[in-house]
């Protein structure tokens, strides 16, 4: 028997593009503009271009020939699956842009709005290993990239002696998922949550709340159909000649006495407590939102917790000259994301004594009965409840950042001074880069994570941070 088998891989593509400009400044209706319009043009352009990321021979299964069975040289498979339906990434970009120079070139703007659609976005899927292979070349789906990008560049002060030179940038995208060939959602690495008429890297986890500070913390009312409702707060026996503090047992707790609600009334009725991984919560355990009200922590609290993508970008760029002397520095920001600092998650596993957590963290580990704290407890950070699990909130943090990149002071020799030693030019400066970084992040380095990789942005696995420089030196021109 024989069967035919007719491949669908795309070996060629055609990626057309066409541009078109408008100068409008040329034109007689904009002449009342002369004095102050130096030059305008409107420019549109289309195109489209293919991404040949597609490895050799991914479309078929290899082999291994020297694989030995008993013995015995054989052919083995890759770990790789073959796609008979492989294809091109291709993308299609629209862009609409504005060119305006003002006053004789003092200032200009740039402005551009674009739309760039990705059809058959390329993507490694993972197959169970069950199966005998690892991953398999797809093209997952098609996606779409909307937003502007401004440049404005300006001389705010022109005299002899002084100028000052600026540049100021913005950069906003907003991506969208258009369809997938998977269905309409799907969770990618067990952390982004990937579906139909949403944007990529969406965090996808369980939501923190703070830590249980003693085992009746764990108390939620309890209601007639079996859901939990507000969680109840504890009433300790309390020593009023000792700041108030709670008043201790023999066991090594604070000494309870009943159950308040949230209004402050006595609570009688029936009280819950909260268990995960089939364990009942504790002191020291993190709170977990139990979004659906039915007092167990479980995938169907799982929630979208924010995006790995920053949604805009800043610069800002400033040249100052002063007679012989000069200055340049430039800042730069990123906004909109949230970074999992797996680094952090995986010390605080507090499984190996090689890897410590750090010495902040350490500090604020819940250790007894009554501590108000931000850390849980080291006990049951991958056991039991495992506090430390895979993806939380509880490890996501804001990764917006500013940052001075670079500055440099120079000076300049005065000529008549160097000519005598047949030297034309000398200059003196010192400069740093990446001297300073304003930013609430607890890694290393917020600008050091990763987003090459659309489907699972802004992972920090500890990632070596941006290396600080700071030098002088000089420029000799014989």
């Amino acid at each position: 028997m024989m069967v035919l088998h007719v491949s669908l891989v795309t070996r060629w593509g055609l990626f057309p593009s066409a541009s078109i400009a408008w100068r409008a400044s040329d034109e007689f209706f904009f002449d009342w503009a002369k004095p102050v319009l130096t030059d305008a043009k409107f420019r549109l352009s289309w195109g489209t271009n293919g991404n040949e990321r597609v490895g050799n021979y991914e479309s078929i299964n290899q082999y291994n020939i020297g694989s030995y069975y008993n013995g015995v040289i054989g052919v083995t498979q890759t770990d790789k699956l073959a796609n008979l339906d492989l294809s091109w990434e291709s993308t299609e970009q629209t862009n609409i842009g504005l060119d305006v120079t003002l006053l004789d070139g003092r200032v200009s703007l740039v402005a551009e709005y674009y739309i760039k659609k990705t059809k058959d976005l390329l993507a490694d899927e993972v197959i169970p290993s069950e199966l005998g292979v690892s991953s398999m070349r797809v093209n997952m789906g098609n996606i779409e990239n909307k937003g502007i990008e401004l440049t404005i560049n300006a001389t705010p002060v022109q005299l002899r002696d002084f100028s000052w030179q600026t540049t100021l940038t913005y950069t906003k995208n907003k991506n969208k998922v258009l369809k997938l060939s998977e269905g309409k959602s799907f969770v990618e690495d067990g952390k982004y949550l990937i579906e139909e008429g949403s944007p990529l890297g969406q965090w996808f986890g369980q939501k923190a709340l703070g830590i249980y500070a003693t085992d009746e913390a764990n108390a939620y009312i309890k209601n007639s159909d079996g859901s939990f409702g507000d969680r109840l707060v504890p009433v300790y026996q309390r020593d009023p000649n000792n700041y108030n503090n709670y008043i201790y047992g023999s066991n090594g707790k604070p000494i309870f006495l009943h159950y308040e609600t949230k209004g402050g009334q006595k609570y009688t009725g029936d009280v819950g407590q909260m268990t995960t991984a089939g364990s009942v919560s504790k002191g020291g355990d993190i709170i977990w939102d139990d979004l659906d009200h039915d007092g167990v922590i479980g995938d169907s609290d799982r929630r979208i917790l924010g995006n790995g993508m920053p949604t805009w970008y800043m610069g800002w760029t400033n040249y100052l000259n002063y007679k012989n002397f000069s200055l340049s520095f430039s800042f730069y920001g990123s906004f909109g994301n949230k970074i999992y600092n797996k680094q952090r998650r995986d010390l605080l596993q507090n499984s190996s004594s090689n890897m410590t957590p750090l010495a902040r963290d350490c500090y604020r580990l819940w250790k007894y009965q009554g501590q108000i704290t931000e850390v849980y407890s080291s006990a049951k950070a991958t056991t039991g409840v495992n506090n430390a699990r895979e993806l939380s909130s509880f490890f996501l943090e804001d990764g917006d950042y500013i940052r001075l990149t670079n500055t440099r002071l120079a000076y300049r020799v005065d000529r008549n001074l160097i000519k005598r030693f047949h030297i034309s030019d000398l200059q003196l400066y010192v400069y740093g880069n990446n001297l300073l970084t304003w930013t609430k992040y607890k890694g290393f380095d917020p600008s050091s994570i990763s987003n090459s990789n659309v489907l699972r942005p802004g992972i920090d696995n500890g990632r070596y941070p941006t290396a600080r420089e700071i030098g002088f030196g000089l420029n000799v021109n014989f």
